[in-house]
């Protein structure tokens, strides 16, 4: 019979409820972690939107505007 009350209690407290909802939200929030850590991992790659951007030409532009003062336009 205390067998029977501790199954009702645990149903009463709503264990079978968390018994699914706990595994869900793991898997979410461990999916969302791995999405934030894939977009972040290379910075060269041009996907995530806090990659670094080089405009290569305007780089050499600059990198030749060092060279020669005099030819330099207003950057």
């Amino acid at each position: 019979m205390a067998a029977h009350r501790e199954h009702h209690e645990a149903i009463e407290y709503g264990a079978p409820k968390l018994t699914y909802i706990i595994p869900v939200l793991f898997a979410i929030i461990l999916t969302g972690l791995d999405n934030i850590q894939t977009h972040l991992e290379d910075p060269f790659d041009q996907i995530g939107p806090d990659d670094v951007a080089i405009n290569a030409e305007k780089f050499v532009e600059l990198l030749d505007c060092g060279k020669d003062r005099g030819s330099c336009a207003a950057a």
